[in-house]
């Protein structure tokens, strides 16, 4: 896509789809507030089209499709998509509608950014993201979704704000570790500590080393999961012993290692 080698003229499809979001900004608002789904859609397919472009990871997509105009772009949206209160009591007002693809326009605006960090080399996206991108803005939104789940899905589906939220989380988590001099993502989250720890508690991340290069990957933790939930315990068979019996104690305890064992060496083997 983003050259044809046995073409005469080449065309980068990138920078076409870059310049196809650019020219639908300025009508973003327009569509939502005259019920125009396609016009959005069009917008939410164009990011997720670049995003899936990045994975892989594709290096090579990254850096072509990495430009001020397109993180310019994400700080536009943002500013213009915040959701609106519905009317007490109605369960299909446009108004719900309208903060629905809202929350799935953001959404597909950092699933692409968070698609230029997949596998990165070096630091210069990286430092890109953080130079250029609002942050401010972004744990803002963060923060709105905090307080729009806290309704009761009286805005909208708590399942698609809670998506929302914690995709704000996972970049700027990311980011942090690139941010040595603290200057971006910890003033930007300061003031919206509240929504950083839900979130925080929420996330679980593996570290991958890729070509002797450390890679995080992030995701949301099942409910069960989280602090003081059923599996918030790191191994509970060292826990469920039968401690009145010390025969069966024993018993018990080289059962219960034999099968940490093996769920290690499984773990191993992946």
């Amino acid at each position: 896509l983003r050259k044809q080698r046995l073409n005469k003229i080449s065309y980068n499809f990138f920078d076409e789809a870059v310049n196809y979001l650019v020219t639908l900004e300025p009508e973003i608002k327009t569509a939502l507030k005259n019920s125009d789904g396609v016009t959005v859609e069009g917008a939410i397919r164009g990011f997720l089209m670049l995003a899936d472009a990045m994975r892989g990871p594709n290096s090579a997509n990254q850096h072509s499709i990495a430009s001020n105009a397109l993180f310019d772009l994400v700080d536009r949206f943002m500013v213009k998509m915040h959701f609106e209160l519905p009317p007490e009591g109605a369960e299909k007002d446009e108004t719900r509608w309208r903060n629905t693809m809202k929350s799935r326009l953001k959404t597909a605006c950092t699933i692409c950014l968070v698609a230029f960090l997949e596998g990165v080399e070096g630091n210069a996206i990286p430092n890109h993201l953080l130079t250029t991108v609002q942050w401010t803005a972004i744990a803002s939104q963060m923060e709105a979704c905090i307080k729009c789940m806290e309704k009761g899905g009286r805005y909208m589906d708590t399942t698609l704000l809670y998506e929302e939220g914690i995709g704000y989380y996972f970049i700027l988590k990311f980011l942090k570790h690139y941010d040595d001099e603290h200057q971006y993502i910890v003033p930007a989250w300061r003031p919206h500590i509240k929504a950083v720890r839900y979130f925080a508690q929420r996330t679980g991340y593996v570290e991958i080393d890729r070509d002797h290069r450390l890679e995080r990957v992030f995701f949301a933790l099942p409910q069960s999961c989280i602090p003081g939930g059923p599996l918030d315990k790191p191994f509970s068979e060292m826990y469920d012993a039968d401690r009145g019996d010390a025969d069966k104690k024993n018993q018990m305890y080289l059962d219960n290692m034999i099968r940490l064992i093996e769920r290690q060496n499984h773990h191993s083997q992946i």
